[in-house]
């Protein structure tokens, strides 16, 4: 057996540049049309929960549109470069020249180092790290030497005659992807205040976006604050999830040539999408890298796991059953039992069933009539522990109960 059930980790990584597979392609073409839809300058706030996946969408967006061949050019700019938040402007006009114009940026790199400005450089050279210039040759912009003597109220104004260059330059729309400015605090208001007043104030004959994710937590915090910024609002919707493409991408085929078993997987995962508003796809990536890790471990001390067990009670610990924050999986530890009547137990009797789905249109989500004992596993009547206690979920005959048997599932689960 192999140890691990995961065929490409890579996609289980937390980065908005991962390839996406959450069949999104509608929500991807609703969001390019709303981009064309939009006729002048200004910042375009996208509200959703952490973790639901608004910067992948984004990313996923401007790939689509670059393999288009739109007529625009994109740059991205992320303020969680900046701990302190003091260099956000120094480092948003720095981070526009350096995508957009090389020629820009290396002479505001000569005139700060001329200066000994140890701190300016400290930033440049943080982005200077693995240049990537897309569009050069617009032209050198005087004044930087100016713009970065002056006050840091001076400069808030003088950016915009730096921006108002490069930009006039610039033949084609121009759409910004401004990153975590939702966790910069008032210096990531005060950022995007400024940056709606230039593009109020700005005389271009192109279009020029701004786009900003942000927490539903954040933006309701200073939801008046973020209106005042903001030319746009955009509500992100991530319902009705389809995991099958997902499923198929990261899991090894053999977990999931049989097609019974993917299926009872990406039912159990979708299903959890459904009824549970924690569930993200930042946290479901999470969860199966840890359930992968333990699969592992389980296999290495010759276990023989059920990987879509391991993967449920993986899940048990992230999803809590009360509002007092208890977690299903501490539930079960201190019962010893999955008890009925929630998604555990119901996918535990989907599989001792060999049913294909988790949900039933007819029906719903059936639902055992017993709960499942943790047992553990021993040596029976001259049997191995593995040959008399499997690893998936099983119908433990007893005679003297009076159901005449009682389901089992073995507790080293709990352990990992």
């Amino acid at each position: 057996m192999k140890n691990s059930f995961i065929k490409n980790d890579k996609l289980l990584m937390e980065t908005p540049k991962v390839r996406d597979l959450f069949n999104s392609d509608e929500q991807i073409d609703s969001f390019s049309s709303l981009l064309d839809s939009i006729d002048k300058s200004g910042s375009f706030g996208f509200i959703g929960g952490f973790g639901t996946g608004k910067s992948t969408l984004i990313e996923n967006v401007k790939q689509k549109r670059i393999k288009e061949k739109k007529s625009e050019v994109w740059v991205e700019f992320d303020a969680w470069k900046f701990p302190d938040r003091k260099d956000l402007w120094e480092g948003f006009v720095l981070e526009f020249a350096r995508q957009i114009d090389k020629e820009i940026f290396e002479e505001a790199r000569k005139k700060i180092d001329g200066e000994n400005k140890n701190g300016t450089i400290a930033l440049i050279n943080v982005l200077s790290s693995g240049i990537n210039l897309f569009y050069p040759g617009a032209g050198i912009i005087k004044n930087f030497n100016h713009f970065f003597k002056t006050s840091p109220a001076r400069r808030v104004f003088e950016i915009q005659e730096i921006l108002e260059g490069i930009i006039k330059k610039q033949e084609k729309d121009i759409f910004i992807i401004i990153e975590d400015i939702d966790r910069s605090g008032d210096s990531g208001i005060f950022f995007l205040e400024t940056l709606k007043q230039f593009f109020d104030n700005v005389s271009i004959d192109k279009k020029l976006v701004a786009i900003v994710p942000i927490a539903n937590e954040k933006f309701e915090t200073k939801k008046d604050s973020f209106l005042k910024c903001l030319n746009f609002i955009e509500y992100f919707d991530f319902s009705n999830i389809k995991l099958n493409n997902f499923v198929e991408e990261v899991f090894e085929d053999e977990f999931i040539q049989d097609p019974n078993k993917k299926s009872q997987v990406v039912s159990f995962l979708e299903i959890t999408f459904s009824q549970y508003n924690d569930m993200t796809p930042r946290l479901l990536k999470f969860i199966l890298r840890k359930a992968n890790f333990n699969f592992k471990r389980q296999v290495d001390n010759e276990l023989e796991p059920d990987f879509r067990v391991t993967i449920i009670f993986e899940f048990s610990k992230y999803l809590q059953k009360t509002e007092r924050g208890d977690f299903y999986f501490d539930i079960f530890k201190k019962d010893n039992m999955v008890t009925i009547g929630n998604i555990f137990s119901k996918s535990l009797f989907m599989i001792l069933e060999g049913r294909e789905k988790l949900y039933d249109n007819s029906k719903g989500i059936p639902d055992s009539h017993l709960n499942f004992k943790l047992i553990k596993r021993e040596s029976v009547s001259g049997r191995s522990p593995l040959e008399a206690f499997p690893s998936t979920s099983w119908f433990v005959e007893d005679h003297f109960s009076e159901e005449k048997g009682y389901f089992g599932i073995c507790d080293f689960y709990l352990k990992y």
